[in-house]
């Protein structure tokens, strides 16, 4: 039974954090559409995030792991290992 005068709590939704939900989605949305450019090579709007020489050597440090995994498909030998 609940005492005269009092009453019970009420759970609150918290507006605060639908304000901050939605300030962290219009950030997310707006960052994501100013990080666009196109692709010189297909002419593609893309989202990116690295510069062009970023994006060089990111694919540079890629060719040479995917050379290493086509010349030893079961690892390196350990004689090789440095």
């Amino acid at each position: 039974m609940i005492p005269t005068g009092s009453r019970p709590a009420r759970r609150r939704f918290g507006g605060g954090r639908l304000i901050i939900a939605a300030i962290v989605a219009i950030v997310s949305i707006m960052t994501y559409y100013s990080q666009r450019a196109p692709n010189p090579v297909t002419g593609e709007v893309q989202h990116v995030d690295l510069s062009p020489e970023q994006e060089v050597a990111l694919g540079l440090q890629e060719r040479i792991q995917a050379a290493i995994a086509e010349t030893f498909p079961h690892g390196v030998p350990e004689e090789l290992e440095g």
